[in-house]
């Protein structure tokens, strides 16, 4: 997950690239913020810089400056499906808002979100009808998120749908599996 922000030439603007969530959308516009699909990045008047700053902090737990990256070091997120999961011509996230999965239509297939990775069991796929699809994540998927603010990856530990750990990336998948579906079962 790249969190970055770049002061235009002109000194005029700033522009953001951040993963996509839901939660940063609606605070940006707030903050005066309009999206560039040719930069693929937000754009906001430089006196804002602070109040954005901010608000990345609190929906990503940093603001891609050094100083935050070496307090809010990224982590591997793992996220192990206890239950099958869909969502109605929608992609899962976790409550945290980070996208696992999206389908673009019941033949589409479901394809990762950013930085996301399957290590085991059943694939996320699509399904349902031609006008009624959805992205579905089966029981018993262990995928991996890299790169997470650790913010972020805490707010994803009360999700109830998934069994999630915080780990530094180096894990052996098998063992992920073995320690994540043990403690899906108690849950």
């Amino acid at each position: 997950m790249k969190i970055a922000i770049t002061t235009a030439a002109d000194e005029q603007t700033i522009s953001v690239e951040s993963p996509y969530l839901a939660d940063f959308v609606g605070r940006a516009r707030a903050l005066g913020g309009r999206w560039s699909a040719a930069e693929r990045a937000w754009i906001f008047d430089a006196a804002a810089e602070e109040p954005v700053r901010a608000l990345l902090r609190d929906v990503y737990g940093t603001d891609g400056s050094e100083e935050q990256m070496g307090i809010a070091a990224p982590v591997t997120l793992y996220v192990y499906a206890t239950q099958e999961t869909r969502g109605e011509r929608a992609p899962l996230t976790l409550q945290s808002g980070i996208t696992l999965a999206r389908a673009f239509g019941r033949d589409s297939g479901a394809r990762l979100g950013d930085s996301v990775a399957h290590l085991r069991g059943p694939k996320p796929t699509s399904g349902g009808s031609m006008k009624n699809w959805r992205t579905c994540i089966p029981k018993g998927c262990l995928l991996a998120v890299y790169a997470v603010p650790r913010a972020l990856a805490e707010r994803a530990l009360l999700d109830t749908g998934y069994t999630c750990s915080i780990g530094d990336g180096t894990e052996q998948p098998d063992a992920v599996l073995a320690r994540l579906s043990a403690e899906g079962t108690r849950s």
